[in-house]
């Protein structure tokens, strides 16, 4: 393959990811011809290249087809974390983990940015500020859990125990099945119960919701957050984030942690215990 193909494929890749909006197959044929002056003949080798490795997939929606980014091999979310289809081989580095996910209806396969931003402010909480945790055998509570892969990363990156909720039957199932995959069915369960019922206190809150939901559960998170503990939510958009910032630190918590993608906003919180002198705050 020339270095020119590989230039315009590494191109190609670089605009699928970085848009803000899904592309269709004329758009990136557009883009390649106008950015790159590649012929038809090109431009259909690219694509066509990028499809056959894996790098991009066709998808559908609403009768329109649209080329995306694919998950159907291992993929590098964070630092720590690689999201991989469980019929796939990798082997990690030294400190990584493999999060096996199989693509289902419920949400949270790694496609969408909002779940690979919960993904990457939860590697965070736990490797950056893991002095911080009160209780060394630390658990979590992930709110709205869909595939479960928030509960499954945060097991494999050192919390002892992980529930997660949803009131969607279909996704308790697929998350279950996502789970026994990881082989981590003594750590993570998976139920149906309302957040309203929940006493517990947890050292991690993981919630991928949208801003709606998580202005309403303020309250509650501050509720049944350890001190000293974290939460990290996404689902906002860039236009919703400081109104979520403005109530989430008049309640206690400091923000520690905040990063964009595309259009969408991951933050992660600490709730504030009164004479700890060592937060980082992010804002």
């Amino acid at each position: 393959m020339s270095t020119y193909i590989l230039t315009a494929s590494q191109a190609a890749i670089e605009m699928i990811a970085g848009s803000y909006t899904k592309i269709t197959p004329p758009v990136l044929k557009k883009f390649l011809s106008q950015t790159l002056e590649l012929n038809r003949q090109e431009i259909k080798t690219v694509i066509k290249n990028l499809v056959t490795s894996q790098e991009i997939t066709y998808t559908y929606e609403y009768g329109t087809t649209f080329l995306e980014i694919s998950f159907n091999k291992p993929v590098c979310i964070s630092d720590r974390i690689t999201l991989s289809p469980p019929e796939c081989a990798f082997k990690p580095r030294p400190g990584e983990v493999v999060v096996k996910i199989r693509p289902g209806a419920s949400f949270g396969a790694g496609q969408h940015p909002t779940t690979r931003l919960a993904l990457r402010g939860l590697d965070f909480a736990l490797q950056n500020q893991k002095h911080l945790l009160h209780e060394i055998n630390a658990d979590l509570l992930d709110i709205g859990t869909g595939s479960g892969v928030l509960a499954i990363a945060g097991v494999k990156l050192g919390i002892k125990k992980a529930l997660g909720i949803d009131i969607d039957p279909c996704a308790r199932f697929e998350a279950r099945v996502n789970v026994s995959l990881n082989m981590l069915a003594d750590a993570v369960e998976i139920g149906d119960l309302a957040l309203e019922n929940i006493t517990q206190y947890y050292d991690v809150i993981t919630a991928n919701l949208r801003f709606p939901t998580l202005m309403r559960l303020c309250a509650k998170l501050f509720e049944i957050t350890s001190d000293n503990g974290f939460i990290v939510l996404s689902g906002v958009k860039t236009d919703e984030i400081d109104t979520l910032l403005d109530a989430y630190q008049a309640k206690g918590f400091v923000c520690i942690w905040k990063e964009n993608s595309k259009d969408w906003v991951g933050a992660v919180f600490q709730k504030v215990c009164y004479g700890i002198d060592n937060i980082n705050p992010f804002v």
